[in-house]
């Protein structure tokens, strides 16, 4: 089975279900995918319509749908109903200001902090990310005003500043790069019958889901690394329809070390997850499991058909 990524570029084209298979009709003509084989439905275009039909197949195959803004950032998500297959992981998750909530995250910050150090490393920046004296969790704010001045400068953009509202090149791709990581992420905890809504560190608001921010902490350095990798030698940022194949191949194929063993990143997301409800179920930190950004993460043929799109530049 070929798990694919399926992305909407295309204003006005319409979703529909024919025989088991998703069906995209617009400008550029019709193109199908097989249900079975979609992990998510990115959404960046307006005028999309859906037929009830392939929503709700499309939700009993456990595919998150995510709809982004003009600037690529998630604003809402049609997900698959959580199942409850782990009643006590479930109770504990929503045992708020509980011990191990903080515990938890301070483990799940400090991956982050850490794997942002790790890209650096890989970028050729010799400096380490400052950590809080006496230890606990990182002081994100501070890592990331060191983080993101030399992280854009290695790649090229030494003007540029991270803001997920900005409207520059670098902040859409970062945008859309960390929507399809949600997508996979939202696709996880439903799947292992945690609660979005519910986090360790993120706050319920109006537009997100906590527990997804939490968990998809320690992977958004692979998205940087990606990105970065994807704009070296280039001059300024390429094609936009040419980074949403990269990305989603590329989250689809770097590996990651687990105790399971070496994963490709879409398993390993779901077995981070597992292990989060692990460790509420048995209500102990002791098997969480840290992943680690490594350079031959990322040294592997990308070259897959298992991303598909539909463009404005035909893509």
């Amino acid at each position: 089975m070929s798990f694919q990524v399926l992305h909407i570029l295309s204003h006005g084209c319409s979703l529909h279900r024919e025989r088991g298979q998703l069906v995209l009709r617009g400008d550029g003509g019709e193109k199908r995918c097989a249900l079975e084989d979609l992990r998510a439905v990115i959404i960046a275009a307006r005028g999309v319509s859906f037929s009830s039909d392939i929503l709700s197949a499309l939700c009993r195959n456990g595919t998150v749908i995510l709809h982004c803004d003009d600037k690529y950032c998630p604003c809402g998500v049609t997900a698959p109903l959580a199942h409850t297959t782990r009643g006590t992981a479930l109770v504990r998750q929503c045992a708020l200001d509980s011990a191990l909530h903080h515990r938890l995250w301070e483990k799940i910050s400090a991956d982050k902090v850490d794997n942002q150090s790790r890209v650096l490393r890989l970028l050729d920046i010799a400096e380490v990310i400052p950590r809080r004296a006496g230890g606990g969790s990182p002081d994100e704010a501070a890592a990331a005003r060191f983080y993101w001045p030399r992280y854009f400068a290695a790649i090229g953009s030494p003007d540029e500043r991270r803001d997920r509202h900005g409207d520059t090149s670098g902040n859409h791709m970062l945008n859309y790069g960390y929507a399809v990581l949600t997508a996979l992420v939202h696709r996880a905890i439903a799947g292992h019958g945690l609660l979005p809504e519910i986090g360790f560190h993120h706050l319920p608001s109006f537009a997100g889901f906590p527990l997804v921010y939490d968990l998809m902490e320690p992977f958004r350095p692979f998205v940087d690394f990606i990105l970065a990798d994807f704009v070296r030698g280039s001059d300024g940022f390429p094609d936009f329809s040419a980074w949403c194949k990269t990305i989603a191949r590329a989250l689809l194929e770097v590996r990651v070390t687990t105790p399971r063993g070496v994963l490709k990143l879409l398993y390993a997301v779901d077995a981070y997850v597992e292990t989060i409800a692990g460790c509420l179920e048995k209500n102990s930190a002791g098997t969480y499991w840290s992943p680690i950004l490594e350079e031959q993460s990322f040294q592997n043929g990308l070259d897959h058909d298992d991303v598909r799109s539909a463009g404005d530049d035909g893509g």
